[in-house]
């Protein structure tokens, strides 16, 4: 009977349990799945070169961004300037003129209104001379009205004052606008008086003008001009002697009796 009996045979697995088997692979997965140290620091240096050179390009634009605007302010700079110059208020008087700018904008007004100038005073004639000096201002068309307006006060029987005579004929010597005629009208107005007393300051504008000229003339009145200047200059050595002489230990003679 036992031989007969068929044996019951137990199969066991050799491999581990399932369970053990599940959580292994899971293990092997997630190990698998997570990144590797190396790996994190390679990628996180990539991602910073990349953000550095986004931050690099972007600083290059924005200074582009600057030299455009700032090319762009001194483009329009200049013409800031001229609008800033024409808003300038204009100069009623050649007196007022300081610079180059404002007495091309007077004389350009003034020549706007037909006769303007040959209408002035012998007074505000002088200050334009005395202007055209002071800022080197020479126009052709604006000063023909202005000697010839010189010359009407000149051949006028009204005295004019010797100061504006000095003044005229300095300016027009220092921006060679010299006018012969101009220059003995002068002293036939300065021989006639009646215009005040003339002051040596502007004698010696006078003269110094005709010197610088070389205008010759063989009126009178230059060499009265002349004679007094030079009178002048004698006196004024006179005075610097006398002044050296009594000065504290300065050489001196002195005269001794018997």
């Amino acid at each position: 009977m036992n031989a007969g009996r068929a044996r019951k045979t137990v199969l066991r697995c050799a491999s581990p349990e399932p369970d053990d088997t599940i959580g292994s692979l899971g293990k092997l997965s997630k190990r698998s799945s997570s990144p590797r140290p190396a790996e994190d620091n390679n990628e996180r240096k990539s991602k910073k070169r990349k953000e550095k050179e986004f931050a690099w390009m972007d600083s290059s634009d924005d200074d582009g961004d600057v030299d455009d605007k700032a090319s762009d302010k001194d483009r329009r700079s200049p013409e800031r300037e001229d609008e800033d110059e024409q808003e300038e208020p204009l100069p009623t008087s050649a007196a007022e003129v300081k610079s180059l700018f404002e007495m091309m904008r007077l004389m350009e007004s003034w020549q706007k209104e037909r006769g303007k100038i040959l209408r002035l005073p012998m007074a505000e004639l002088a200050e334009i001379c005395l202007a055209a000096s002071r800022v080197k201002f020479f126009d052709a068309s604006s000063f023909r009205d202005v000697t010839q307006a010189v010359k009407q006060h000149l051949r006028g029987h009204t005295a004019v004052k010797p100061a504006d005579v000095a003044n005229v004929l300095w300016g027009l010597a220092n921006v060679n606008a010299y006018d012969s005629e101009i220059f003995e009208l002068a002293l036939q107005a300065l021989g006639r008086g009646g215009g005040g007393v003339l002051q040596r300051a502007d004698r010696r504008h006078i003269l110094e003008a005709f010197k610088k000229t070389n205008h010759r003339s063989s009126h009178k009145m230059f060499q009265e001009l002349s004679q007094q200047e030079a009178q002048a200059r004698y006196e004024d050595k006179c005075l610097e002697v006398a002044a050296d002489w009594q000065k504290p230990g300065a050489n001196s003679t002195t005269w001794r009796g018997s």
